[in-house]
């Protein structure tokens, strides 16, 4: 079952400011889009430095969220980067883009609030 994320999870996360929360998911949902694309450059070159460090840096932005899911599939591409192993990595790009669904949806609705 997929996680969901609360939207006001995510302000009592940031300390309980919306404005900070609102200001949070706007970054993120600019950033993550490019991240996610690097991360499959990254792929499609059969480059695995390059995947651990976009893989690392999507897995740091959002782990500022409570959205564990997401950042263990964040994680699990950042170690087959740093491991050399790209084998199974295309399903755990999918498993990372299934798990942001929720948190993207949760962050869209407090950028529009």
């Amino acid at each position: 079952m997929p996680e969901t994320v609360d939207p006001a999870a995510i302000v009592a996360s940031l300390g309980g400011s919306e404005a900070l929360a609102r200001q949070a998911a706007m970054a993120f949902l600019q950033e993550a889009p490019r991240l996610l694309a690097r991360i499959g450059q990254a792929l499609a070159a059969n480059d695995p430095g390059a995947l651990a460090g976009a893989a690392h840096t999507l897995k740091s932005a959002v782990g500022n969220f409570p959205a564990p899911a997401a950042v263990e599939a964040a994680h699990r591409l950042e170690e087959r980067g740093r491991r050399g192993d790209l084998l199974d990595a295309e399903a755990d790009r999918a498993a990372l883009e299934r798990a942001l669904v929720p948190l993207s949806a949760a962050l869209a609705t407090l950028a529009r609030s």
